[in-house]
């Protein structure tokens, strides 16, 4: 999520979907806002778009 290029690889709308499990610790980049989290057993799905503008820089991680 960090890669500076991975934002234009996205459609104007669209998303970037990110699989894990809930063990994982994730930092997520400023440039990326979550707009839909889903669950299932140990598996989490991310939704995110990208934040026109923002600068490409990790912000706190959190632990799921």
């Amino acid at each position: 999520m960090d890669d500076v290029n991975l934002p234009r690889l996205l459609a104007p709308d669209g998303l970037f979907v990110l699989g894990h499990t809930k063990r994982d610790t994730l930092s997520i980049p400023e440039n990326w806002r979550e707009k839909k989290l889903l669950k299932h057993g140990d598996t989490v799905m991310r939704f995110f778009a990208n934040v026109p503008g923002a600068e490409c820089q990790v912000a706190v991680g959190e632990r799921l």
